[in-house]
């Protein structure tokens, strides 16, 4: 009953917070719908079968619409989004040759769907506080994952089971959605400025954790690995010359360590063991082996279609590729990478779109960095950190699984977006043709304790302020 209790509470609240004071708060109900997912818990019976999704959703763009005449939101102004936009474009198009047409629209409309709320999103974050809040909205939300998980406990194939979203119904694709959240846990952990806000991240983080022990994912094991160590390094060598801060981060990286001792058990072990086997898969058996298979029939398909074949592209026409000898010869199977899905179902040119779009992403997030160092201002540096590092984890972990369209990787490009709006892009002018240009001043480039900010920035009014 407590599920069904914060599934309604939080929408009530969020709803209330995001009509009457702070618009943003629609997309953090909206998260917590997502991760919630009723229809695949065990309380779905006890509630009304609606869709909550679409009403936040729908809320969510009439507050970015109504809101959008106050400010500076040309999407255009942000690389990744033009990027992501001609993605779109492409994978529209596709659809004139794709294998399976009426699947394709399908998902061509839930793709649309996705990043309009992803812009939609970003039009009402306007400041490091709407940021912040998007940020723990996903870290809270990601965590009744892992709260879920440990009350269902695992099935008797050691791993969890009837806990995915809407569009990672499997036990992969929701570890690869919960893990970035992991990576943000402990950058809150970091950056902490209260008591409350470290023991939030704690338990969030335990959950967190804790969840994709349970899941047994390899690839979110190589996603934790790859993603915490490019934040500790990232601390480590932070700039500025404060010798006391490498202490920390090996002080930090040893209780990390210590923490998963005691959350791994011999299942999780074992399973992570097996990347390292030298195994050969037979026809009888199928082990996660045989996705190299996979992966070379997929760009043997893409030397056929060049342009891809839309939606499910792979799978419908797998049988024609994968050998009949190995295990999922013979039948059609999924492609089991990002990369290759991508390139499948929308061709080279899509191919290049996607990695041009995640390239700009971490372009953003690196000169967002840059841009911390002069003005000394090193919450603004751990945050574009944090959000590289959850970025590439999810990116190691999506390489063994097919998420092209997963929702949180277009809201990870979400957070480096508005981090890049916020921290780097010029306030909007002051005029009558701009009739929000006082408004959006008040977002200062860094924090309000840097006076020397660099030029250009946006213009420090609330400094301003108090010296009038």
């Amino acid at each position: 009953m407590i599920s069904i209790l914060v599934f309604y509470l939080s929408q009530m609240v969020t709803m209330a917070i995001s009509i009457s004071a702070a618009p943003y708060a629609a997309f953090i109900g909206y998260q917590i719908i997502y991760f919630m997912y009723h229809n695949s818990r065990w309380w779905y019976p006890l509630i009304p079968d609606i869709s909550y999704s679409f009403i936040f959703s729908t809320l969510l763009v009439a507050l970015a619409i109504f809101t959008s005449k106050k400010g500076d939101t040309r999407l255009l102004q942000v690389p990744a989004f033009r990027w992501m936009i001609l993605l779109v474009v492409m994978f529209a198009l596709t659809y004139f040759w794709a294998s399976s047409q009426p699947l394709h629209l399908i998902a061509l409309d839930d793709y649309v769907k996705a990043v309009v709320i992803v812009f939609a999103a970003y039009t009402l974050c306007t400041s490091s506080k709407a940021l912040n809040a998007y940020i723990w909205g996903y870290i809270a939300s990601a965590a009744y994952i892992g709260y879920y998980g440990w009350h269902l406990g695992r099935t008797s194939a050691g791993r969890l089971d009837s806990l995915g979203t809407v569009d990672s119904p499997e036990v992969n694709g929701i570890a690869a959605a919960t893990l970035p959240a992991a990576i943000l846990a402990l950058h809150k952990f970091w950056t902490a400025r209260s008591h409350l806000e470290r023991a939030a991240s704690v338990v969030c983080g335990a959950f967190l954790v804790n969840g994709l022990v349970l899941m047994n994912s390899r690839g979110a094991f190589l996603g934790m690995a790859v993603g915490s160590a490019y934040y500790l390094y990232a601390l480590y060598r932070t700039p500025g010359g404060d010798r006391s801060i490498k202490p920390k981060v090996m002080g930090l990286a040893i209780a990390g360590a210590l923490s998963l001792v005691v959350v791994l058990d011999e299942s999780a072990i074992n399973r992570f063991m097996t990347i390292f086997e030298q195994h050969q898969p037979t026809v009888e058996e199928e082990t996660g082996a045989t996705r190299i298979f996979f992966w070379k029939a997929a760009i043997r398909m893409s030397y056929d279609y060049p342009f891809g074949k839309g939606y499910r592209g792979f799978f419908l026409e797998s049988i024609d590729y994968i050998p009949g000898y190995i295990a999922g010869g013979g039948r059609r199977r999924a492609v089991h990478s990002t990369w290759l899905e991508v390139l499948t179902q929308t061709g080279y040119i899509g191919l290049f779109f996607f990695v041009s779009m995640l390239t700009a992403s971490w372009l953003q997030l690196r000169a967002v960095k840059k841009s911390a160092i002069p003005i000394k201002d090193i919450e603004r540096y751990y945050l574009a950190a944090a959000l590289q590092a959850a970025l590439i984890s999810f990116l190691v972990a999506s390489t063994f699984i097919d998420r092209m369209r997963a929702e949180v990787l277009y809201w990870l490009i979400l957070f480096a977006a508005c981090a890049y709006r916020i921290y780097l892009r010029p306030a909007t002018p002051i005029g009558p043709e701009h009739g929000a240009g006082i408004k959006a001043s008040r977002n200062p480039a860094g924090s309000a304790k840097n006076l020397n900010l660099p030029q250009g920035g946006f213009e420090p009014s609330r400094i301003t302020r108090r010296r009038r």
